[in-house]
């Protein structure tokens, strides 16, 4: 009944679905600034490894 009522609610929001499929596309932007924030989530795992390694170091 559940899966009905969730079927029945997905096909009444069509609206909403073609306001979400016409959004602009930046097109090489985007993906200039996805690898932007990879490098710089990478540069922080290695900086707080790094850190880590440091400490254990120390002890």
């Amino acid at each position: 009944m559940v899966l009905y009522k969730a079927a029945v609610w997905a096909a009444n929001n069509e609206p909403i679905l073609e306001v979400a499929r016409r959004r602009p596309r930046m097109g090489g932007a985007s993906l200039i600034a996805g690898l932007c924030c990879l490098v710089v989530v990478a540069i922080v795992v290695l900086g707080l490894m790094m850190a880590a390694r440091g400490r254990r170091g120390r002890r």
